[in-house]
């Protein structure tokens, strides 16, 4: 007995078929692009700010400021202690306090206006952090110690966020 071949071979696609196979690439495609496009432009926004922060972050820990013994109205804003021998990481209690009760944006050193960031330095007693309403994104975190205005060291932690 022979076997009856249909007019239509097992190798026919129906255009129905086709039609959906390109359409289902299409969107695969499209979703594909769109999100690599996204995390691209994220990744790119955030690799531009963490230099910035880096730096940021280096400014306020190592520069005391203009002038050097500021303690409210600085000419450029620094938090580190002042005295001849160039303590780094050293950051003065008497800064912190000041910084604690300002608005971010208007203590930023002049290097950096128009970048949106918000400072924190904790310790184990006590913490201090600028008034900002950015949203925290990019994070640098850095040891630091706070020299007490009795004369003490503190070791603690600051933080800087980018938005």
């Amino acid at each position: 007995m022979e076997k009856h071949k249909s007019s239509k071979s097992r190798a026919d696609i129906g255009i129905e078929f086709l039609v959906a196979v390109v359409i289902f690439l299409s969107a695969f495609w499209f979703i594909y692009l769109q999100s690599t496009v996204m995390l691209t432009q994220r990744i790119q926004r955030q690799d531009l700010r963490q230099p910035a922060m880096q730096l940021l972050s280096s400014v306020v820990i190592h520069d005391a400021g203009t002038p050097p013994e500021w303690t409210t109205g600085p000419n450029e804003f620094g938090l580190a202690y002042y005295d001849e021998k160039a303590n780094h990481n050293i950051l003065d209690e008497t800064k912190l306090d000041y910084m604690a009760a300002q608005d971010c944006n208007d203590i930023m050193p002049r290097a950096f206006k128009g970048l949106s960031y918000s400072i924190k330095v904790s310790t184990p007693e006590e913490s201090w952090e600028c008034s900002s309403s950015i949203q925290k994104i990019a994070l640098i975190e850095r040891p630091a110690y706070v020299r007490r205005t009795s004369g003490e060291y503190e070791e603690g932690v600051i933080r800087v966020w980018a938005a």
